[in-house]
């Protein structure tokens, strides 16, 4: 297999085409993400609303269905949870002391001098700045989308559980 030299003029289109997808990637993932928040607050505020309102409580089910309820319920819970920590904003700047790749390291330097420094001394080779971006925001979209879908299970799962409670009760 061909190694691509990032360095080379097809290596630097390819990578820059691919931090671009990965890109729009990201923006896809945190939209759904942010649309799952949104119908699974929905849900959970229906249900609270019910509660609070007096109209109706998980004990008003038979003792097993109940159960099942409660474990809908932690299920649902857990996927809110999963779906917060995808939209949840990545601000890790621990890797301020080196090279200067993206905002969250520009503030890591505590002074502009060391700023100026740490970009002067990468600016000669550049070259390796989109390979690392597409690397760290490539890991962020993995991130993201195995969460959702961890979400969507759980969800599904305490959906599933909580119907069937309330159907055979």
């Amino acid at each position: 297999m061909m190694a691509v030299n990032v360095s080379d003029k097809p290596g630097v289109a390819l990578t820059g085409q691919l931090l671009a997808e990965t890109r729009e990637e990201l923006n896809r993932a945190d939209g759904k993400a942010a649309m799952l928040f949104a119908i699974f607050g929905i849900g959970f505020g229906a249900v609270l609303a019910g509660i609070i309102a007096g109209d109706w409580q998980p004990a008003d089910l038979a003792a097993g269905a109940e159960v099942v309820w409660w474990f809908g319920a932690v299920a649902a819970t857990v996927a809110l949870v999963a779906v917060s920590a995808a939209i949840w904003p990545r601000l890790d700047s621990d890797h301020a002391s080196g090279r200067v790749t993206y905002f969250s390291h520009v503030v890591g330097y505590r002074s502009r001098d060391a700023l100026r420094e740490a970009i002067g001394c990468q600016a000669g080779s550049d070259g390796e700045r989109p390979l690392e971006q597409l690397q760290a925001i490539s890991g962020i979209v993995m991130t993201k989308y195995r969460l959702v879908r961890a979400g969507l299970v759980l969800y599904g799962i305490g959906a599933v559980a909580c119907a069937i409670a309330v159907l055979v009760s």
